[in-house]
């Protein structure tokens, strides 16, 4: 009887041809829409993931810039797999150079960890030799001696301090980091250091202060909970421990939010390709039941004839899928190579882009094939067996008691068991009125629903990459390392000045502002750790900002200063700013319980090669609580925040060149001249917001507009499907 029906069948095939070649080209192209952004996204995360595991730096955590009783505490945490620590010296500065080097003491296992090798010389043996990275302008003097001043900032009972020492070293060696390593730290615009490494031996004056290097013990916790656990619970939340520039942990969290972010925007292509195949079935569903029927009459058994459905649509469904997973795989294969779609931050230079298919991948792109021929499987079973379900439930609906009294009950029983039968019938009678308005209304819901995802999605990813505020809307940034002033530097090119536009210097540097913690807002204390302590002369980290008459006049179009607050500038007096956006709570922070009246500076003058703390009272003052707006002057600020002139700021400090520079290309071939000119400089931390601009907007267009492009196209699809069965439902009443 099966053969029988087989055979009956695949001459129903032949003669539907059209019809079952469109409903299987729409499940092979749904599950393809579905295999290949899911398959291509993981391919795409695991081959970075890998890629960073065999590079990064081989440690996971540093802690800065801690005592010795602090660095004991931590080499005692159960969490601490390894260790490594090194002496942090201040900084040195040649007297023949502006830039100032960090100062540490060498340990090979560190060295070694930040993947680190000696290119030329060797290492540091005896007291005052140093070796110097490849990027360094030491490197020149290899062999020979080099004078200048050592600079370390230190702190007793609060009150910070700057030690100077002239002192001299032998460069004996240069090192250079591993190429690949290097390369994701200059992709990832990591701000790294260009240390100068000294023998172990090698004393300074003051307390000594260490880096901790840190390895933790994988016992399912995150790299960065027992970060916080250090820094809070160790260090008491006033120090800084940072997790390293290897990214895997965070790469394989972009991993899963990428692999949710594609089936999640996906699944209305899900709901809405299954639609349509039913719909599909809908349009032939007269002439199979009226086939259906005669098997029967003919002396069919409704067992074999649901049992040779079940393996009708088993063999379309393994069919669609298997010629839809092969050529998912050959299309995801390419695009692995191609674009990224992870959301990542750069693009490293993979050469070995492996493709990763795993078994659940295919079922859930295997899910609208599944889904919608269990469907008309169980729909045409129903048919066959003439079950009468709506009957069922109708016998069981039970009017409220209230209106069954006295007599009346048989006859309201038996009125609403003839009104229920006569419902039914018409139900019954007129089923695809009633189906294609419930499938289509299925349909624009679920495209509408995938649509407002997909927009949610993309705005989400937009303000996750958005650098625009941090970076002032220009394109490159520059973090000058040559502050003090150096007639050599690039600002000073004609050339480089002629390649750039829309220019924007800035005046800051880093200081104190001694206050009362009794004055401190109590959310403030708890961050710094200072709750249940009252001390009258405390000194609060505070950044200070220098503004050019340019600046201001920005700034006041912009809302951000108002009349008075220039007035108080021009005066020479200060804009204290009373707040900061935490990012922990995110929840705003005041810092003072009550505006302070005047303000005691504690900035750092420079004064040729040595620095020293200076202290200066300002009564002219004008104190803001803190808003949104002032992002614009300081956009990731987490402690107070003190403007003036820059005239004023630079009276103080004594620095003679902008700190922060930003600026826009002039056109392609500035562009050109700009990197190459960038790359060879060891006096700027380089910010590129346009490369960080571009890529994000391709990622945007194929992850997010192209599905736009893709549920657009399904519902012209549908829109067509409609109108054939439309007019064949016409045709048929």
């Amino acid at each position: 009887m099966i053969l029988i029906y087989l055979e009956v069948i695949l001459k129903y095939i032949k003669k539907m041809f059209l019809v079952y070649l469109f409903m299987i080209i729409t499940i092979i192209m749904t599950l393809i829409l579905v295999f290949t952004p899911i398959v291509v996204v993981k391919s795409q995360s695991m081959n970075i993931r890998n890629y960073l595991n065999k590079y990064k730096t081989n440690y996971d955590a540093i802690a800065k810039d801690i005592n010795k009783s602090q660095l004991e505490k931590i080499e005692k945490g159960k969490n601490i797999k390894l260790y490594y620590n090194q002496k942090d010296l201040g900084t040195f500065k040649d007297s023949n150079n502006d830039i100032k080097y960090t100062l540490k003491t060498f340990n090979k296992n560190i060295f070694e960890m930040e993947k680190y090798t000696i290119i030329k010389g060797n290492y540091p043996n005896s007291v005052n030799e140093i070796i110097v990275s490849e990027n360094s302008n030491l490197k020149e003097s290899i062999g020979k001696y080099i004078t200048g001043v050592i600079t370390k900032d230190i702190e007793e009972n609060n009150i910070h301090k700057k030690i100077n020492k002239k002192d001299s070293f032998k460069v004996v060696g240069v090192y250079k980091r591993n190429t690949k390593t290097q390369e994701i730290i200059n992709k990832l615009q990591v701000d790294y250091s260009e240390d100068i490494l000294t023998n172990k031996n090698f004393n300074f004056p003051g307390e000594d202060r260490y880096n901790l290097y840190l390895v933790f013990k994988r016992d399912g916790r995150s790299i960065s909970s027992m970060v916080y656990e250090i820094s809070k619970k160790i260090l008491g939340g006033n120090y800084d421990v940072v997790q390293s520039n290897q990214l895997s942990e965070k790469i394989n969290d972009s991993f899963i939010n990428a692999t949710d972010d594609a089936i999640r925007m996906f699944k209305p292509i899900i709901i809405s390709g299954s639609l349509i195949i039913f719909l599909i079935y809908l349009l032939v569903f007269e002439d199979r039941r009226r086939m259906l029927t005669t098997i029967e009459t003919l002396g069919g058994q409704k067992k074999k004839i649901v049992f040779s459905m079940i393996i009708e649509n088993s063999i379309i469904m393994l069919t669609t899928v298997l010629i839809g997973t092969i050529i998912g795989i050959v299309i995801s294969k390419n695009m692995v190579k191609g674009t990224d779609l992870t959301g990542f931050v750069a693009d490293l230079n993979i050469s070995d882009k492996k493709l990763y298919v795993s078994h659940k991948d295919i079922i859930n792109s295997s899910l609208v094939s599944f889904v919608s021929l269990i469907t008309i499987t169980i729909y045409e079973g129903l048919s066959i067996y003439k079950l009468n379900i709506l009957k069922v439930i109708g016998s069981r609906i039970k009017l409220p008691k209230i209106l069954i009294k006295g007599k009346k009950q048989s006859k309201i029983r038996n009125s609403k068991n003839y009104a229920l039968k006569i419902s039914y019938d018409y139900f019954k009678s007129s089923f695809n009125r009633y189906i294609i308005p419930v499938v289509i209304l299925s349909m624009f819901g679920s495209l509408a629903i995938g649509f407002c995802n997909i927009e949610k999605n993309d705005k989400q990813f937009s303000k996750r990459t958005k650098y625009d505020q941090i970076n002032k809307y220009h394109d490159y940034s520059l973090i000058n390392n040559g502050y003090l002033g150096d007639e050599k530097t690039i600002l000073n090119n004609s050339n480089f000045n002629k390649n750039i536009s829309n220019v924007i210097k800035e005046y800051n540097s880093n200081g104190y502002i001694c206050v009362d913690t009794k004055n401190l807002n109590s959310d403030y204390k708890e961050i710094l750790n200072l709750s249940g302590v009252d001390i009258s002369n405390y000194e609060l980290n505070t950044y200070f900002r220098g503004l050019s008459d340019e600046d201001i006049n920005r700034l006041k179009k912009q809302n951000v200063l108002a009349n008075e607050d220039i007035k108080v500038l021009n005066k020479g007096g200060l804009i204290l700013i009373n707040g900061f956006y935490y990012r922990n709570m995110a929840i705003n922070i005041k810092i003072f319980n009550n505006n302070p009246r005047k303000i005691d500076l504690k900035y750092i003058e420079y004064n040729n090669d040595e620095e020293q703390y200076k202290n200066k009272t300002i009564n002219d003052l004008v104190v803001h609580e803190y808003s949104e707006k002032y992002k614009v002057v300081n956009p990731e600020l987490e402690y107070p925040m003190v403007i003036m002139k820059d005239s004023l700021l630079k009276n103080l400090t004594n620095i003679n060149q902008p700190t922060n520079i930003y600026f826009n290309v002039q056109n392609n071939n500035s562009e050109k001249y700009i990197k190459n000119i960038l790359e060879n400089n060891t006096k700027y931390i380089v910010f590129n917001a346009k490369y960080y601009k571009q890529k994000n907007k391709s990622t945007s267009a194929i992850l997010y507009t192209g599905v736009k492009k893709i549920n657009i196209f399904i519902l012209f699809l549908f829109s067509v499907i409609t109108m054939m069965f439309t007019i064949k439902l016409t045709i048929i009443l």
